[in-house]
């Protein structure tokens, strides 16, 4: 950490990492919960009426029963690792400085400043903070990274989102 303003760290992106923000992206929202839902509807159905269902029925409901909670969860965790794999700008650790201005993302030459007014969404979980700069892009910052520096950046995140339009979550919460 540089001053109280700023705060500079880089985040090496693991799959695990990517995993995590794509289940926490894919199942903390309506559809994902709703797909939960229904799953566990079809594994009840299942375990209540199997010896009265046909077999295609049971074959149907097997697959609903697994598909929000086994199938889906599998997909995201290969596509994570496909994403961390072949996208280029993960094969590098990436450059972050955060300060009242906004949060500038650098790799070799190339660096992008998103302004904290283009943030529409922060959230904390207990791994990691998400700092969305649309409906389904975030950086994803890893708290193993920057451990030493968790408040610090809390609070720079804090003072200077000010925006009634983001939605700050978990630990973030004003």
């Amino acid at each position: 950490m540089t001053d109280e303003k700023e705060m500079k760290f880089q985040v090496d992106m693991k799959k695990n990492d990517m995993f995590a923000f794509m289940m926490y992206h894919t199942y903390t929202g309506f559809s994902g919960i709703f797909g939960i839902c229904i799953s566990l509807v079809a594994a009840i159905t299942l375990a209540v009426q199997f010896h009265d269902l046909a077999e295609h029925a049971v074959m149907i409901l097997g697959f609903i029963a697994l598909l929000f909670t086994i199938i889906n969860p599998c997909m995201l965790y290969t596509r994570s690792v496909r994403q961390v794999k072949l996208n280029p700008t993960y094969k590098k650790p990436l450059q972050y400085l955060i300060n009242q201005e906004g949060v500038t993302v650098s790799q070799g030459e190339d660096a992008g400043l998103m302004q904290w007014e283009q943030c529409i969404k922060v959230i904390e979980t207990k791994k990691q903070i998400f700092i969305y700069s649309s409906k389904i892009h975030a950086f994803i910052l890893p708290k193993k990274n920057y451990e030493s520096q968790v408040e610090g950046l809390r609070s720079l995140i804090k003072e200077s989102v000010k925006d009634n339009r983001v939605k700050i979550k978990g630990k973030l919460r004003k």
